[in-house]
């Protein structure tokens, strides 16, 4: 009885502390959320959540069935579905500070926006990763980098992250996620970059589809959030 009674309180206590570890969690994912949307700035924001927006309201076009789908247009769709049901959790990766599920993710979304670019070209090939060549605006620079973090392959990237100073006997690590200004608005910046070439591989789906352009608000939402990325210096146009 004496060794259950034992058990039982060594077991409340891992709980309790994992309680603690929790709501301690929870409020730093909450802070950096905050530091994260007053560093990315309105216009930053209100160009993620107008692309939303838009890739939302041609879904809701596409509800009615379409005749005559081709191969093509059919694995295009799945290929988009996927890309769409990762944007929150994209997003709050970014947010939240977890940086490394983070540019995992992102590097997900870059893949598969080329993905939808060798499907079009007819060049895509079952089981092989997509070129990330094929992505406009220089993007495929950054894949490297996206994958060394991804991998946690390149110490030079990754360790900064969790490095904390040495305090006694300490472990000089972070067990909960730091807040890291720079990486927070180039990941949220390329996520948004990302989710207009969605809404552009999207819209053409579309068209090809249903036979029918998009209104003039759909047009001009998508092409002012591109505006603002180019303008910002957050896209490079590519140079034929």
């Amino acid at each position: 009885m004496r060794n259950l009674n034992k058990h039982e309180k060594e077991a409340k206590e891992i709980a309790e502390k994992l309680q603690e570890f929790m709501v301690n969690a929870n409020q730093i994912y909450e802070n950096n959320k905050l530091l994260s949307r007053s560093n990315y700035g309105e216009s930053l924001i209100e160009a993620h959540r107008d692309v939303n927006a838009f890739i939302v309201s041609i879904i809701n076009k596409m509800d009615k069935p379409s005749d005559n789908v081709t191969e093509s247009e059919s694995k295009r769709l799945a290929v988009i579905a996927s890309f769409i049901q990762g944007i929150d959790i994209t997003e709050r990766a970014i947010s939240e500070g977890v940086y490394i599920q983070a540019f995992a993710l992102v590097r997900q979304e870059l893949e598969t926006i080329a993905a939808l670019e060798e499907i079009v070209l007819n060049k895509r090939k079952d089981q092989k990763t997509p070129n990330v060549k094929h992505v406009k605006w220089e993007l495929a620079k950054v894949y490297g980098s996206l994958s060394g973090m991804a991998h946690v392959s390149d110490e030079s990237l990754y360790l900064p992250l969790f490095s904390v100073g040495a305090n006694g006997d300490a472990i000089p690590a972070s067990i909960h996620p730091i807040y890291d200004e720079s990486i927070s608005k180039q990941l949220y910046a390329l996520h948004v970059a990302l989710l207009i070439q969605l809404a552009s591989s999207l819209e053409k789906l579309y068209v090809d589809m249903y036979n029918k352009k998009l209104t003039n608000i759909e047009y001009y939402i998508i092409n002012e959030a591109t505006e603002f990325l180019e303008k910002s210096g957050y896209i490079e146009l590519k140079k034929d």
